[in-house]
Parts: C-alpha cells; structure tokens; sequence
C-alpha cells in the first residue's frame, strides 16, 4: 500500500517530510513511513500518523536537549543557538546554507557535533562586540583549531569571495586597500579598471586628482 498523501516538503515540528520510505509492519497493522531529515541535521523514518498526530517532532534531539539542558541550561543562549546553527550549515541538507558549508565539505569537529558542552568549553562565552563563531581558514572545518569569535568586521574580510592585492609585499584585501588609501570601495575598483595597478594602489585620496 502507498501513502495517498503527498506530505513531501511539509514541516512536523523541527521534521521535514522528504519521501515515503516503506511501512512499519506489526501484528495489528502497517503504518506508512516518511523519510525526515531533522534541523538537526539527522534523518529518519517516522510513522506517517505519529507526524500528523504530532507525536514525533523531532529525530529524538529534543529528548537529548532537554536532558542536556538540565545540566547547562544554556538553551536560549547566543552560544548555544551559534552552535546549533554551525550544526544545521553542515550537516541539513534542507538549510538554506548548506551548499556553502556541508555541501561543500566543511563538517563540525566530532566532538563539537555530539556535544555543545565540548562547543562551550572549546569556544567559551561570546565576547562583547562579537557577533558569530568565524572559521580561520575559510576551507576548513569547525573545530577549536580554525574557529574565533568575530565581529561583522572580521567576518567581511574573510569570505571565499574577497579578492586580494599585493604592492611591495603588502597584501590586503579590497576593503583594505580602500581604507588604507582613504577612499571607498567603489572609487578604488573604478581605479583598478582605469589606472595601472601599482598608481592605483599607491596613491592615497589628497593625491587622487
């Protein structure tokens, strides 16, 4: 028997229904299993009726939660929701970042991935001013090793997508070079377009005319 109702992309709790994946056969009768993925990033098979009824929520992470949280109570803090959103980037497919983190390989250190008390001690609380957890290398992995607390400033200057310049040894990024030269962003591409790179990158905003 196959389920005639289509629940596919609908959400049940932190569940999303994915496809139909079988049944669950007991003596009395079978029940119709969805394929889940969870925001934790975990997927599953739960029973069509327990989803509808809303009886699972969850691929069981709520459970550990609350047990977990009994000894941190950190639930609602930026720390934890910092470490449940690094989690959800790397390993749910259905989280709108996840090309750009678990799709492209970039995964949470073991130990960080069973555990935000190993996050928290690794990492420690969010300092005043910062904003998210930053990755060093930003090819690498979530661990103690690669990560920092940072800012919106130091995370701008450390995406993928910088590009970065060098003159006489010196190499910045663009944002860099325009706040060195004391002229804005758009000013300086419009150089680099125009002029020869070593006039554009050598001459500062008194000088610009």
């Amino acid at each position: 028997m196959v389920s005639k109702l289509n629940i596919t992309g609908m959400r049940f709790g932190r569940l999303m229904a994915i496809h139909p994946n079988g049944h669950d056969i007991n003596p009395s009768r079978k029940h119709i299993l969805w394929a889940c993925v969870c925001d934790c990033g975990v997927t599953t098979d739960v029973r069509l009726n327990a989803l509808r009824s809303g009886g699972t929520k969850s691929c069981g992470c709520i459970q550990k939660e609350g047990n977990s949280n009994r000894k941190h109570g950190m639930t609602k803090t930026p720390e934890y929701r910092s470490w449940a959103h690094i989690k959800a980037r790397c390993f749910n497919p259905k989280h709108k970042d996840f090309s750009d983190y678990g799709g492209r390989g970039i995964k949470m250190c073991e130990s960080w991935e069973k555990s935000f008390e190993a996050f928290f001690a690794d990492m420690g609380k969010k300092p005043e001013g910062m904003k998210s957890i930053d990755r060093i290398d930003v090819n690498g992995n979530y661990c103690k090793e690669n990560c920092r607390w940072a800012n919106d400033h130091m995370q701008s200057r450390n995406k993928r997508n910088n590009r970065y310049l060098e003159l006489n040894g010196l190499e910045m990024c663009l944002s860099d070079w325009a706040t060195h030269l004391g002229i804005n962003v758009s000013t300086l591409i419009q150089r680099i377009r125009e002029w020869p790179l070593e006039k554009a990158l050598s001459t500062f905003k008194e000088h610009s005319n």
